[in-house]
């Protein structure tokens, strides 16, 4: 039910709350522990390379960066496609593909 009908909550929130607990928390508990026990920088890379040895470190790190390379265009593309909602001066950019292309993602 909606809470504006007098519902005591929605699929939405109890999805959240069982996203916070039972994957963010545990996530956070893990890198604490990996970060206070491998101090050094490097994070993923260093944690797997010490648990399964130098190949399988790299192959971590290597898959990171590059599931980063098809990631933050796509954040930089819908914050360029946002900002024509959020300035109504700006709504007769949402037809200029130029508007698109000239964004700091690719076209």
């Amino acid at each position: 039910m909606d809470r504006d009908r007098g519902g005591s909550g929605t699929i939405r929130d109890h999805g959240m709350g069982a996203g916070l607990c039972g994957f963010f928390l545990p996530l956070a508990g893990s890198v604490l522990e990996l970060s206070s026990r491998y101090p050094q920088e490097g994070g993923l890379y260093i944690w797997t390379r010490e648990a399964y040895g130098e190949f399988a470190g790299f192959m971590a790190a290597w898959t990171y960066w590059m599931s980063n390379l098809p990631y933050f265009p796509a954040v930089l593309y819908f914050a360029a496609s946002s900002m024509l909602f959020t300035t109504p001066r700006a709504a007769h950019l949402a037809d200029a593909n130029m508007y698109f292309c000239s964004s700091p993602s690719p076209c």
